[in-house]
């Protein structure tokens, strides 16, 4: 291309276009060891993913051909964070199978049990909603060819099923900052008063809900507030408000 200036396309001028035929580099690198997948996202950001350091080198070749398709131009993750997500989901999930007492030692050879074992394994540090998440990333990567080909039909309808995500439980009780704050007041007991506490305190002793709301009027109405003072505004002598009161300022007159 010669053209350095722009609108240089007219009517019988049509659009510069480069030499020769456009060949993209490629995904999937042959190393000494085995397949190295290399990815570039739309966020310009580059990934290498080695392929050939996992386990089950039976399932290297495949594995890197469904990767690079699953991370690549036009695959589902085209983003550095959402490809290394992938990549490590898949990594933990061949990693745990080659440590099963009969592992996979290619993809024709993977069942239901292996998935089922890394969905429901014990004694693992990561919680059972991540392990959820490993299995659905993987399936990204089982979809794609060539191991849509090669993975039994059996195994591929296990990772199919709707798992149903794990509910994350609070744990009851104050966060770590007000703990210390609680934990120096007494503690309540069934004949301690509101009043000992304050009617907005948060540590209320174990009785009934309706006793506990005519205690908390109680201990509201006897709470004692700071006299009112009377303030006059310079600009407007007849404009009194009130300062002092449970609500803040309120108006006491109008302008005459």
């Amino acid at each position: 291309m010669t053209r350095s200036k722009r609108g240089t396309t007219h009517a019988g001028q049509p659009v510069a276009l480069p030499d020769g035929a456009y060949e993209p580099p490629p995904l999937v690198e042959e190393s000494a060891h085995g397949p190295v997948v290399h990815f570039q996202g739309e966020d310009d950001r580059t990934r290498t993913f080695p392929v050939d350091r996992l386990p089950l080198p039976g399932w290297h070749r495949a594995l890197a051909a469904a990767l690079a398709t699953t991370v690549g131009p036009g695959g589902h993750r085209r983003t550095g964070t959402s490809a290394q997500l992938v990549w490590d989901a898949a990594g933990r999930v061949m990693r745990f199978m080659a440590t099963v007492p009969d592992p996979p030692a290619e993809p024709g050879l993977l069942r239901p049990r292996h998935l089922k074992a890394f969905h429901e394994q014990s004694g693992e540090a990561r919680g059972e909603s991540n392990r959820w998440r490993d299995l659905r990333c993987f399936k990204l990567v089982i979809e794609q060819p060539p191991l849509r080909e090669l993975v039994p039909t059996e195994a591929a309808d296990y990772l199919s099923r709707r798992f149903p995500e794990p509910r994350r439980r609070a744990k009851p009780g104050y966060s770590t900052g007000n703990s210390p704050t609680w934990s120096s007041r007494p503690a309540p007991t069934s004949r301690t008063s509101v009043t000992e506490f304050g009617a907005g305190s948060r540590c209320w002793p174990a009785i009934a809900p309706t006793r506990r709301r005519s205690a908390l009027r109680t201990a509201t109405a006897a709470r004692s507030w700071p006299r009112p003072a009377r303030v006059t505004c310079p600009k407007r002598p007849t404009v009194t408000r009130l300062r002092g009161s449970p609500g803040g300022w309120r108006s006491r007159g109008s302008c005459s």
